[in-house]
């Protein structure tokens, strides 16, 4: 089963903010009609750089429309989905002229295939850099990726 919207926003606030990387963000930011679920500005390579953030599951279509919004305001806009659905919605996107620039393929345990995919998508065609977070080695043994992401959360790792 998977988390639902609240849940999946919660869960990925705390492992994606975890060393504070954005400087300022909001959740349901009005930058556009509907509000984007999650708005970041962060500096990255010496440069700010504003993000958008989407976790809606249930209607791909709409997912896309909103990413497209938020493509227009911020440098890029990233969205959460469960890795069975990334081809059909990478599909999807590039119909609205979205361009993958960024992917992160979450994998529960070393070996496993991904659970969850996070992308990035632009107006603007780049390479697409493409990396994976495994969260378990083996039985509690945390990758360094993983705890350096949920170290601030647990007391034992």
């Amino acid at each position: 089963m998977f988390l639902t919207e609240n849940e999946l926003k919660d869960k990925f606030w705390k492992s994606y903010n975890g060393n504070n990387r954005a400087l300022i963000y909001q959740f349901e930011c009005s930058i556009r009609e509907g509000n984007a679920d999650l708005v970041t500005v962060e500096k990255y390579q010496e440069n700010f750089q504003i993000n958008a953030f989407e976790f809606k599951l249930t209607d791909i279509r709409k997912v896309i429309r909103q990413a497209e919004e938020n493509a227009k305001l911020v440098n890029k806009s990233w969205i959460v989905i469960p890795a069975d659905r990334k081809e059909s919605f990478w599909m999807a996107a590039t119909r609205y002229g979205l361009h993958l620039s960024h992917q992160t393929l979450i994998h529960t345990k070393l070996g496993t295939e991904p659970r969850r995919v996070l992308l990035a998508f632009k107006f603007s065609v780049d390479k697409c850099v493409t990396d994976d977070l495994t969260i378990e080695l083996s039985r509690h043994v945390y990758s360094e990726e993983y705890i350096a992401l949920t170290k601030e959360f647990y007391l034992k790792m």
